[in-house]
């Protein structure tokens, strides 16, 4: 009974992780290059 509840919710924390990280790759440039306009 607790593999599946191990298992939802590193599932869900893997996937957030890779949006954020998918996120952060694009944000992080953009980021940069307002700081470097300022």
């Amino acid at each position: 009974m607790t593999g599946p509840l191990q298992v939802g919710p590193s599932a869900e924390a893997t996937g957030l992780a890779r949006v954020l990280n998918r996120y952060f790759s694009r944000a992080a440039p953009y980021c940069a290059h307002q700081i470097a306009r300022l």
